[in-house]
């Protein structure tokens, strides 16, 4: 089973897939975790990594799905695009309204305002996937009322209902 959790800043992608690897008993790989080590490692912020290191995260993402011996589990802003054309993979859109993302938001640390933020990603995928088709989720969850083991529990009665791989 292949699970990619997508969706924009805030909207519970690394805590649900947190929450979900642990039910699941898989490991999970962090799309903005790993863009942030690549910052750090050429000494530039994340919002100026360049377009190249990208993608070669999302190639190397992409390696690990297809590589992946069992159940797979990834979480990235950009992954209906990355995996757009990857056959069986699960991709689990997560949605939220604008005023609970902002209070999520504003628990973080950083100067940056949710508006720029929204912007900055919005750029990025243009500069990415420009041209590339929409892609239609597996499922889309709209998680500004639940809690993210709310959000994961909805998930997992998908994932037992449609019984994927089987």
């Amino acid at each position: 089973m292949k699970l990619a959790l997508y969706g924009k800043s805030c909207t519970g992608k690394t805590t649900v897939s947190n929450l979900l690897a642990e039910q699941l008993g898989v490991g999970a790989r962090h799309c903005g975790d790993l863009v942030k080590e690549a910052s750090i490692d050429v000494g530039c912020s994340p919002g100026a990594l360049p377009i190249s290191l990208h993608r070669q995260i999302d190639s190397q993402t992409r390696d690990v799905v297809f590589n992946a011996t069992g159940d797979t589990l990834i979480e990235g802003a950009f992954l209906d695009q990355v995996f757009a054309d990857v056959a069986g993979c699960i991709l689990i859109r997560l949605t939220c309204s604008t005023p609970e993302r902002t209070k999520r938001f504003a628990l973080r640390e950083t100067a940056m305002s949710l508006q720029d933020r929204d912007d900055s990603d919005e750029r990025l995928r243009n500069e990415l996937f420009s041209g590339a088709r929409l892609t239609t989720p597996t499922i889309e969850i709209d998680t500004t009322e639940l809690t993210p083991l709310e959000t994961a529990k909805c998930i997992m009665e998908w994932l037992h209902q449609h019984k994927p791989g089987s």
